[in-house]
């Protein structure tokens, strides 16, 4: 982890490094179920997953999770991850799922909501191609950049090894729509399987 230490939210807290936290997979609105298993659809199922790479848990109170368009220049939004509010600790080895929902009202498989932070009406949006960026202290910690979907809800990192920022880079390491519901706060399977 990184020598920053900040305080913008609850406290100080020590920064996450470069690679510390990486991006392993992302679900798109869907007309289909959610992950928790209701075959109804929900506006507000988009999710972001990220892993910790690193020996310790890690607080995410403080990150700054920005999302941009990769056609149109001007469409993007971003939130801070605040403390206080739903989990924002992501154990060693583990996984935190950021979703489009309210806090409290969080379904079994998202421990983090980010609806209230940003306009419902918000140009940028997990369902088209998108850069999303995670920073801390002022720098860059994961960036990944999906093309656009298609019908295909899920983007996930190839499970057949342990996402890190290198592997989670190259594009042919990833795929889309391997499963419906994908597996939020779980290893992922090994694309084409």
């Amino acid at each position: 982890m990184g020598a920053c230490v900040r305080d913008p939210v609850g406290g100080p807290s020590v920064c996450a490094g470069v690679g510390d936290i990486v991006i392993s997979e992302i679900r798109k609105d869907s007309d289909k179920g959610d992950a928790d298993g209701n075959p109804t659809p929900s506006a507000n199922d988009e999710w972001i997953e990220l892993y910790n790479t690193t020996a310790s848990a890690i607080d995410l109170a403080g990150m700054n999770v920005n999302l941009r368009s990769t056609t149109d220049a001007e469409a993007r939004t971003s939130f801070l991850i605040a403390a206080g509010v739903d989990t924002t600790s992501i154990p060693a080895g583990g996984y935190l799922v950021l979703g489009k929902n309210q806090h409290g009202d969080l379904p079994a498989h998202v421990d983090y909501g980010f609806y209230d932070m940003i306009r419902d009406d918000s140009p940028v949006t997990l369902y088209s191609g998108s850069q999303v960026e995670l920073s801390m202290c002022g720098e860059v910690i994961d960036t990944m950049i999906y093309r656009s979907l298609g019908n295909a809800e899920i983007w996930s990192l190839d499970g057949a090894a342990a996402p890190d920022a290198t592997f989670n880079d190259v594009e042919t390491n990833w795929c889309s729509g391997a499963d419906d519901v994908g597996t939020p706060g779980e290893g992922n399977p090994t694309c084409g399987s």
